[in-house]
């Protein structure tokens, strides 16, 4: 179970520092108190900017005996991995993993902001001391609802479960990738809440496919998922292209609004209910070996 803790507004379709003091009060007690439920930890990867605007939110996770991982330092889109060169990428993830570590120590684990990733990221977090990523998700088919879906075709053919990326300019250091699950569809909460009946057969696809071929399973949720709608929602522009704007903004907007608050808890819930019938044991990112 692993859960990305941004500045991101759903309600309001973009970035809003007013999210965060709502994430904290509401989305990550009420997660944290499901997961105290049923006596499970899980990873929570914390982007920079979050951290330095709400250092209680780490530690509230931290004390709950949580993994901390690094998110990178923002959702921005102008800061997307896969735009960044290798200094640039650097610059971002040293600051962010600065920020966090000097709340709540050291850290082990990455996931990109919307997993957008590209040739430098590995190595950069490698050279940084990350010990493991979970920025991929193999078997997944992005289409225009996703930022940067094209450059996410590849993960398609992307190799499964859990296995070290060697370094090329360090060749004694590795990093171990811990990869989202998919089938085509991903295994996230954002799914489970927009169709319960898309998630209830993706599920069977998923568990069966981790028995038969031993890969562990990754659930991907936010706790900004978990916040109550404050007013009327609006879609806020943020693509100038007429069709990039019509399927991710409007659309995908409109989809995501579904099963927000408790609705997103209870879905929640019955995942982690239909994991344990299955047999599965829950582990954070840090606690995964290839």
């Amino acid at each position: 179970m692993t859960c990305d803790v941004e500045e991101h507004s759903i309600e309001k379709n973009t970035l809003d520092d007013n999210i965060i003091p709502l994430v904290h009060k509401q989305g990550l007690p009420r997660l944290l108190d499901l997961f105290d439920k049923y006596k499970i930890n899980c990873t929570f990867f914390f982007t920079g900017y979050y951290a330095l605007k709400s250092p209680e939110s780490l530690r509230l996770v931290k004390a709950a005996g949580h993994e901390i991982g690094c998110h990178s330092f923002s959702h921005h889109p102008d800061l997307a991995l896969d735009r960044l060169t290798f200094r640039q990428q650097f610059k971002e993830i040293s600051k962010s993993k600065k920020i966090i570590e000097d709340i709540v120590g050291p850290i082990d684990s990455f996931r990109a902001p919307a997993l957008r990733i590209n040739k430098y990221t590995f190595e950069v977090l490698i050279a940084l001391g990350f010990k493991f990523d979970s920025s991929l998700c193999p078997r997944r088919f992005d289409g225009p609802f996703s930022s940067g879906f094209r450059k996410k075709l590849k993960w398609l053919s992307a190799k499964e479960g859990i296995y070290d990326i060697k370094s090329k300019l360090y060749p004694d250091r590795h990093l171990t990738e811990v990869p989202i699950s998919a089938n085509i569809l991903p295994y996230i909460g954002t799914l489970s809440r927009i169709s319960p009946e898309l998630i209830n057969a993706l599920r069977p696809r998923i568990f069966n496919r981790s028995e038969k071929f031993g890969l562990p399973v990754v659930f991907d949720t936010h706790p900004n998922e978990c916040v109550d709608i404050q007013g009327i929602p609006f879609t806020t522009r943020r693509s100038k292209n007429f069709l990039k704007y019509l399927f991710s903004d409007i659309l995908r907007h409109k989809l995501k609004l579904k099963n927000l608050g408790k609705n997103a808890i209870y879905l929640l819930e019955n995942e982690i209910n239909e994991a344990k019938k299955f047999g599965f044991k829950f582990r954070t990112v840090n606690q995964m070996r290839s």
